[in-house]
């Protein structure tokens, strides 16, 4: 018996946050506005990471990035420039960088990262035994 796919959308009533979406066959997809005024819905499906201090990633991000990369990088703010301000906020939690063979894929709320596991993440979190795991940065976004 085939299940039907499940789709959910990231909104506002989920308070201004940022998440992690880790792509895998789990039947259920996260939606979300995303490209600036391009106004994607972009989809992924996965699982969902709320991360820690998801208001202060949040505004570190929104805002600092918009468009996309391929377009606009060095314009608006360079790939190392996005990978400092969420160390910046994460405080070690964890280390979420801009998977930088990704960046034509990327673009305002649904960035393709890379992470890794900090003191946040162990004990909780394992993604097949991983310390490291690609996901999806995506935050609430409407324009």
């Amino acid at each position: 018996m085939a299940f039907p796919k499940i789709y959910t959308h990231l909104r506002e009533e989920d308070g201004h946050g940022a998440w992690l979406i880790v792509e895998r066959p789990t039947g259920v997809f996260y939606t979300n506005q995303t490209n600036g005024n391009g106004c994607n819905q972009d989809s992924a499906e996965g699982a969902l990471i709320p991360l820690p201090r998801m208001q202060e990633v949040f505004y570190a991000v929104d805002g600092l990035y918009m468009g996309t990369w391929h377009e606009f990088l060095g314009e608006v703010i360079s790939p190392d420039e996005f990978d400092e301000a969420l160390r910046k906020v994460l405080k070690g939690d964890l280390t979420i960088t801009v998977n930088r063979e990704r960046m034509t894929e990327s673009y305002e709320a649904w960035v393709h990262v890379n992470v890794e596991a900090g003191t946040w993440m162990r004990g909780w979190v394992e993604i097949e035994g991983a310390r490291s795991f690609p996901a999806i940065l995506t935050w609430e976004n409407s324009d």
